[in-house]
């Protein structure tokens, strides 16, 4: 069973007027698929998901028949409250070259997947306190266009900081991307908790402004690109093993807090880092008396990073292990944190690890 829809510090975005861009291959009676006639009209527990509604067949969905939502149309979830248990999808393929809309009541539980997004779709979540479960494939478009899978927030008041539980497990191609932005509208942050296994992402993830995102048990493993926008953060820390990411990008004003990473535990970066200036780093904490001359080691980079050139540690301004509000990123004034001192030490594979010393 399978549903399938169809970055860089600079924004990428779709436009809602934009959703479902081309894509080559098409799904279509003639290759086997019934197509989404028309749109749900938001209220899941009458979307086409699981009723023969707006199916070109005019039968609900079923086992051995693939499914397609075209552009411009869009297929709501299924929901059932929390302390219900959510049907999943009963037919075999669904492709969106759409839009993907989770709204229903807050409180409840949606399955979305398997998921499989084309380029240019939307997947659209408008009320942050629902549960979103199931699989998500990002596809790249196999050209050198770059179209990136959009996952919208919704609904929610400025003044509050929400946490969201996101049981989803995301896998990609090596060139899909995948960006998570908030509508323009808003302006409060969003902490994702989300699975830590992302193994099978080998494209590119970009964390929208005011987005936090952070793993169920703080460790995550990722293969890809993760980008870090201005406003964004992403959170490790881990008593299960260390982090990996194969290429990391913390843009101006970006952040990357590791307060919570047990002390001595580095960040693996197998590919390429990129801490461009203006970017924080907020580093382990520690417990006891720390001596000017200890290093603290925060980044393991492998030789093919090293070869690909190393960011000028330096320019990292000084970080806090305090937030606005939980929103807008950390403090940034020595009152509150001492000045970095960052440390490069080579290691036997021509790789080094980088940490930190206090001036």
């Amino acid at each position: 069973m399978k549903i399938v829809v169809a970055v860089f510090c600079g924004i990428i975005g779709v436009a809602d007027s934009a959703y479902g861009a081309s894509h080559a291959t098409t799904y279509t009676a003639e290759t086997g698929y019934v197509t989404l006639e028309g749109n749900d009209s938001g209220n899941g527990t009458n979307s086409s998901f699981h009723s023969a509604k707006n199916w070109s067949d005019k039968e609900a969905p079923h086992a051995g028949t693939n499914y397609f939502v075209k552009a411009g149309r869009t297929l709501d979830l299924d929901w059932v409250l929390r302390d219900e248990t959510p049907a999943g999808f009963v037919g075999d393929d669904i492709v969106v070259g759409g839009r993907v809309r989770m709204s229903g009541y807050w409180g409840t539980t949606a399955i979305c997947g398997p998921l499989t997004m084309l380029p240019g779709s939307v997947f659209h979540w408008v009320n942050l306190g629902n549960i979103v479960d199931g699989s998500v494939h990002v596809k790249g478009t196999g050209t050198s266009a770059v179209k990136p899978v959009v996952f919208k927030s919704g609904r929610h008041n400025e003044s509050k900081l929400y946490v969201v539980s996101a049981l989803m497990r995301f896998t990609s191609d090596p060139d899909g991307v995948l960006t998570w932005e908030l509508h323009e509208r808003e302006q409060s942050g969003v902490v994702f908790i989300v699975q830590d296994d992302w193994t099978s992402f080998l494209g590119t993830f970009r964390i929208g402004r005011c987005f936090t995102f952070r793993t169920r048990n703080g460790r995550y493993r990722m293969p890809g690109h993760v980008i870090i926008a201005s406003e964004a953060m992403l959170e490790l820390g881990s008593a299960t093993g260390q982090s990996e990411i194969g290429a990391l990008t913390v843009c101006p004003g970006g952040v990357l807090n590791l307060s919570a990473t047990n002390g001595g535990q580095t960040v693996k970066i197998s590919k390429k880092l990129e801490l461009e200036p203006g970017a924080i780093v907020i580093p382990q904490s520690f417990g006891g008396e720390i001596e000017a001359e200890d290093f603290h080691p925060v980044f393991e980079l492998t030789a093919e990073t090293v070869a690909a050139g190393l960011p000028d540690f330096k320019s990292i301004p000084t970080a806090t292990a305090g937030r606005k509000a939980g929103i807008r990123g950390p403090e940034t004034t020595d009152a509150h944190f001492p000045r970095l001192k960052w440390v490069e030490r080579n290691t036997r594979d021509g790789g080094k690890t980088v940490g930190y010393s206090y001036k």
